[in-house]
């Protein structure tokens, strides 16, 4: 078992001290039983090391303190842009719709986020379609006429769900009012994905003669002979 190390200084009679320092330094004499070098370092000069000392603690000093205002703040990176979405339109609804109000929407999914962190519970706007105005199906799969259009304004987290201008325009209603609705049922890529959307493009309040003139029954046009 290795002996420990020699912490004791033994000052000869000149100029120089003795001292055993761990470890093996090169032109040394070695003491093979302490591993432990025995080397030659001069004495400290007193007036040397206070002349140093104090002439550091006047530099250190005379370095002005930095301001905190005049700190910049390190600029952030910019956020990258949401890549883009290409839609193809698989059916559009113009309507006359009631408003029958908002509720508490609860989420029945079975994810580990759901119902309350998923973003899929809310305020639920729920519209019954009084009739059509017009109703366009390009796409295959596009959804058929409806009864009742519900859309998600915001979830049970604060985020708002869909156009800040929509949402106020939703829930300035009152249940029974008469509204121009119109939505599309579009097919969305996006990074990879692909996902179906129904984006509201207007809900707006209608007076009664906005609504007799929608929903009154256009003339059919004569055959042509």
């Amino acid at each position: 078992m290795s002996r420990p190390f020699r912490t004791d200084t033994i000052f000869g009679t000149n100029s120089l001290s003795r001292h055993f320092v761990p470890g093996c330094y090169e032109g040394s004499r070695r003491d093979p039983n302490l591993h432990s070098a025995l080397v030659l370092v001069p004495r400290p000069n007193m007036r040397t090391t206070t002349f140093a000392f104090l002439l550091a603690l006047a530099l250190t000093a005379s370095v002005p303190a930095i301001d905190a205002a005049d700190k910049q703040p390190v600029p952030k990176s910019a956020a990258a842009p949401a890549p883009v979405k290409h839609r193809e339109l698989l059916s559009s609804h113009d309507t006359v719709a009631r408003f029958e109000g908002l509720q508490d929407h609860k989420c029945l999914g079975l994810t580990a986020l759901c119902p309350d962190r998923c973003g899929e519970s809310g305020k639920l706007a729920t519209f019954a379609i009084v009739k059509y105005v017009k109703y366009e199906k390009p796409g295959e799969y596009g959804d058929p006429k409806q009864e009742k259009f519900m859309v998600l304004i915001e979830d049970n987290m604060g985020n708002v769900k869909v156009p800040k201008a929509i949402r106020d325009a939703v829930t300035a209603l009152k249940p029974g009012d008469l509204v121009h609705l119109q939505w599309n049922h579009d097919y969305v890529t996006q990074a990879g994905s692909k996902f179906p959307e129904r984006p509201i493009k207007d809900v707006s309040p209608l007076t009664k003669e906005q609504t007799d003139k929608l929903t009154a029954e256009k003339p059919e046009k004569p055959n042509a002979e």
